[in-house]
């Protein structure tokens, strides 16, 4: 494997690694909207 081929894979994993980052936090907030909706008594 190439040095140029292992940079693309790389950039891959980087942006697979945003997008989940991305969700992750997505559904995080909507978590925590959920969390702050509840009616606390």
């Amino acid at each position: 494997m190439d040095d140029d081929e292992n940079k693309h894979q790389t950039m891959k994993l980087f942006e697979a690694f945003r997008r989940c980052k991305r969700f992750i936090a997505l559904r995080a907030i909507i978590a925590l909207s959920d969390v702050c909706q509840v009616p606390s008594h």
